[in-house]
Parts: structure tokens; C-alpha cells; sequence
């Protein structure tokens, strides 16, 4: 009767290590949903005062991959209207540390103001934009991020609506 106890222990004991491999096997053999997705970003306003590599910047960029903070390949465009003319402003774009960008006014302060950023991934390539909406005082009034790239005209619409002027059809 002992030794059937014992066996009937060691059974069950087995049973349980070899149920919990599986699991465990089973789990790690699927992704999980936490593991899918690109690239993405996350803008951050206002800038934290003590951050001496941001200090200064009209917002912070942080960049990620698979929820990990990364730094991507970032690319920005100032895109404004300033007095009834379009501008394009190229913004200069270093890491303060990993997946961290501060973005520094380079636009100026006359007319209305969108910030867009395009965060790319190397492999699979795949990016994912932002529009910051710059307010009149010089601080972050919106941040969209669109489903897919806007075009040109979009976001020549988007500033024109915003600084209330006609929207030109075919035009910059």
C-alpha cells in the first residue's frame, strides 16, 4: 500500500512538472500580443525643466519599437503659413539619449505652425507619422497621429483651416 502511495506521488508530481512544460512551451511558441506592433512615438510637452539635454526644446520626441524605447530614424519638417505663404522649415534632429529628440524651434514665432515627424524602423521598414499643431504662444496645441501619411495638400489644408485662410485648390 506504501509503495502505491508513493508511486501514485511520483505520478502526479510528474504530471504536473510535465503539464507545466508544456504550458510554458505553448506560450513561448506564439507571440503574444504585447510582441506585434512597429515603430511609435510619444510626444512630450511641456519639457521637463531639469532635463539639461532637452532644456530649451518646444517638445521632446520619444521613440519606440515594440514598446521598447528605441532610437529610430527620425525625420521632421517644420510646415507653416506665414502671412498668406507657405514655408517648410527643415528640423535638425540628434538623440539626447536612447529614443529621446528634443525639437527645437527653428520656425520662428510669425504665422501658423505644424511640426511633422516621420519615426522609421530599419527591418521590416515601416514608419509612422505625427502632426504637432503649434499654438500662437509657441506650445503644443495637438498632436494627431494619422492612419496613414498625409499628403501635401493635407496638411497645407490642416494649416490653412487652422490659420483661417482660403484654401487654394492645386496650390501650396
Amino acid at each position: 500500500m506504501f509503495v502505491t502511495r508513493i508511486r501514485a506521488a511520483r505520478a502526479a508530481l510528474c504530471a504536473t512538472i510535465g503539464g507545466a512544460a508544456l504550458v510554458l512551451s505553448a506560450a513561448t511558441s506564439f507571440p503574444s500580443p504585447s510582441f506585434k506592433g512597429g515603430p511609435w512615438m510619444s510626444i512630450e510637452a511641456p519639457v521637463n525643466p531639469y532635463d539639461s539635454a532637452a532644456r530649451g526644446a518646444a517638445f521632446v520626441v520619444h521613440t519606440f519599437h515594440h514598446a521598447v524605447p528605441t532610437t529610430l530614424d527620425l525625420e521632421g519638417r517644420a510646415e507653416g503659413l506665414v502671412d498668406g505663404q507657405r514655408r517648410t522649415v527643415p528640423l535638425s534632429l540628434s538623440a539626447a539619449r536612447t529614443g529621446t529628440f528634443a525639437v527645437r524651434n527653428a520656425w520662428g514665432t510669425k504665422g501658423t505652425w505644424s511640426v511633422v515627424l516621420i519615426a522609421t524602423q530599419p527591418a521590416p521598414r515601416a514608419s509612422i507619422e505625427a502632426v504637432v499643431d503649434i499654438a500662437a504662444d509657441g506650445s503644443v496645441a495637438r498632436v494627431s497621429m494619422p492612419q496613414r501619411m498625409l499628403s501635401a495638400a493635407e496638411i497645407d489644408q490642416g494649416l490653412r483651416a487652422r490659420a483661417g485662410a482660403p484654401t487654394v485648390v492645386g496650390g501650396r
